[in-house]
């Protein structure tokens, strides 16, 4: 709009519309959504989408209705489509679901909205508002990431057992085959062989839930049972869960440019460890105790890491203990400012990881055969590890904190093998673990727990207390407890989480669980202190070509058939052994995306020799060309006396190859 909000008195609404002028509206035309079925207003932000129109409701006999302001009067913008009085529920025995089935057929079949972006937003059903709840509860302001990409938006019960508080004559069961269509739709339209991202979730505010439910469905419930069947279809969840749901400007927050990838703080030394008494004078047995992780979560949803983790985050008391931030790395595509903003502030003693289920919230197990209730006989491990190797990798991610398998049954070894590719410093099990297994064991050289307890979500001293009390009762010299693990002696590996809870808070349990701690060996540690004592602990190994890289000379954009210097690469070796320069080398290839090697090279370590924690230089033996234009990718890694990649590798890095000189490197 061309003019001066400054100069406006922006005391509502209305007087922003009325400042519009005929002259600024000439390309905007509408899609009218219909009052009476709430679904509508959903159907309208699809269409949005597709075709550029203003969603707007018809309300013509209300005054100041955005319909009388533009439509009506003013600058009496065009009716390109209008939906009033479309749908009178023939097909489904439901207005609500005709209106989606209708979309289905017109928008998603046809390939008109992405097949891998759906919005769970709640409809106009939320004007009745009998809940009394702030306005920012309606998540209107989060369809603008969802409109700019295309998404199609629902808003459906996912009990089959009862019919929807929303729309109560519907038959049993109808909103929730009318779900399951749609998300089969996106399974099939991607052939199977993406993840599809799921933003929102069920709006327990004002439907399907507790009071709303006929059979008195849970929130949690109600979640485990959405993401049983969404797992099923490839779906993963972007969880703008209430109450914390709202987030305005995605649309334009998803532009913000970050760098290829990012460093995080590494894992301790050896010697760190001997140092702190962790481990004896050699370095081969680990001091009995108990060792654990505090994790803070639950940021698997770009809403509630935009409103909550800056609050709890700019804490003077961060720092002071290590601390599991459990960010998933999907959700930059709606905030990638926090993603940059944590890496700069961040301490010695902050890590960042992945929280629930990976680059995105899912049950794992229903990535596999047999996958009730979608019936895909197709497994998608191996999409869900080569999504997640994206975002691992971007972020500098090899924990993950926190797989969650809520009413998917038991963890299963196929399951967590999915994980290693890309989580190989290790994972942690939340539930639905195999009774037989110890809480913690190795699984080829990862190391895998299960997570001990949540901790109370309060602030007092009292409770605060009771968190340091639920840490010590797992501690064998307190609770003499021979059942907590198959360990022969005292040392124990635990991973606690706690939602929402600030720096301070952390320090404070921390605090309280070193002063009443009594005979209890017990210390609280980064992830990658767990999973590198516990590799002692267990028989594996610390040496594994296990780095992180800094930075790297190849260029992004490039001329075709054009030289360019031999490529240089900063590592960390992340190894508890020196690296040798006769035996430690770097290897780098650029491919297409069938993965044709089209050029490929050497880099050897410019130092003799690089310690356990030490940054190095690499230098190409080979100069940098590439023949023909075209989209490559690079990849490059620590390589031994084999040749072959170790764990961490960069990958998944795009080189732009043109025929004439870009215009800038």
């Amino acid at each position: 709009l061309h003019f001066t909000l400054h100069e406006l008195p922006m005391n509502d609404l209305v007087t922003l519309i009325k400042a519009v002028r005929p002259e600024q509206t000439t390309a905007w035309s509408v899609v009218l959504y219909d009052p009476k079925v709430a679904a509508t207003s959903n159907v309208a932000s699809t269409i949005a989408g597709i075709s550029g129109v203003l969603p707007i409701c018809y309300r013509p006999h209300v005054k100041d209705s955005v319909y009388s302001l533009l439509v009506n009067s003013g600058p009496q913008l065009k009716v390109n489509i209008s939906l009033v009085d479309k749908f009178t529920g023939n097909v489904t025995s439901s207005k609500k679901c005709d209106a989606y089935e209708w979309a289905r057929k017109e928008y998603l079949l046809t390939r008109q909205t992405s097949s891998s972006l759906i919005a769970y937003y709640i409809d106009y059903f939320w004007t009745s508002n009998t809940q009394h709840l702030p306005y920012a509860q309606a998540t209107l302001t989060n369809h603008d990431y969802f409109i700019a990409n295309k998404a199609f938006f629902l808003d459906l019960d996912i009990w089959g057992d009862e019919a929807p508080n929303d729309d109560p004559t519907q038959k049993v069961g109808t909103d929730r085959a009318t779900f399951e269509s749609i998300v089969n739709t996106t399974y099939h339209l991607t052939n199977g062989e993406q993840m599809i991202h799921l933003g929102g979730f069920t709006p327990w505010a004002w439907k399907y839930v507790g009071k709303f439910s006929k059979h008195n469905h849970q929130g949690v419930a109600t979640e485990w049972e959405t993401m049983y069947v969404l797992s099923s279809y490839n779906v993963y969840a972007d969880a703008d869960a209430c109450c914390l749901a709202w987030m305005a400007n995605g649309a334009f927050f998803q532009h913000y440019p970050l760098p290829d990838h990012f460093v995080q703080n590494g894992p301790p030394t050896k010697q760190e460890l001997i140092d702190k008494g962790y481990l004896d004078k050699t370095g081969t047995k680990v001091t009995p105790g108990l060792y654990y992780m505090l994790y803070a979560g639950d940021y698997d949803a770009a809403a509630w890491a935009t409103n909550q983790l800056p609050l709890l985050w700019n804490d003077t008391n961060r720092g002071k203990v290590p601390i599991a931030w459990a960010v998933d790395a999907e959700l930059s595509l709606r905030n990638p400012m926090i993603f940059e903003y944590l890496q700069q502030t961040k301490s010695p003693n902050d890590f960042l990881i992945s929280g629930d289920s990976g680059s995105g919230y899912l049950n794992p197990t229903q990535l596999f055969p047999p996958r009730k209730p979608s019936g895909a006989t197709k497994s998608a491990g191996e999409v869900w590890a080569r999504w997640n190797q994206v975002w691992f990798q971007k972020f500098n991610y090899k924990f993950e904190g926190f797989i969650i398998q809520g009413d998917s049954g038991q963890m299963t070894t196929q399951a967590e093998k999915a994980y290693l590719p890309y989580s190989h410093q290790g994972m942690v099990v939340q539930g639905g673990f195999d009774t037989k297994k110890p809480r913690y064991y190795m699984l080829e050289n990862t190391p895998v727990f299960h997570q001990a307890s949540d901790l109370p979500g309060c602030d007092s001293p009292k409770c605060i207390k009771q968190a340091a009390e639920r840490i010590l009762s797992y501690c064998h010299k307190l609770n003499n407890d021979s059942t907590l693990d198959t360990a022969e002696d005292d040392t124990h590996f635990y991973m606690f989480r706690s939602v929402l809870r600030s720096a301070t808070w952390q320090s404070y349990v921390a605090g309280n669980v070193s002063s009443l701690a009594g005979g209890c060996n017990v210390h609280v540690v980064s992830p990658y202190t767990l999973s590198y004592l516990a590799r002692v602990k267990l028989g594996g190994s610390n040496v594994g070509n296990f780095a992180s890289f800094w930075n790297d000379t190849v260029p992004r954009t490039a001329q075709a058939d054009h030289v360019y210097p031999a490529p240089q690469f900063w590592v960390r070796n992340e190894d508890w052994a020196t690296w040798q320069k006769t035996e430690v080398h770097l290897k780098w290839e650029v491919t297409t995306a069938t993965k044709v090697v089209v050029t490929s090279g050497m880099a050897t370590m410019q130092l003799d020799t690089l310690a356990s924690g030490a940054t190095g230089h690499f230098v190409g033996t080979a100069v940098f060309k590439i023949a023909k234009p075209g989209t490559y990718w690079l990849k490059y890694g620590i390589v031994g006396k084999t040749g072959t990649y170790g764990p961490d590798t960069m990958q998944h890095v795009q080189v732009a190859v043109s025929s004439s000189i870009p215009h800038s490197q």
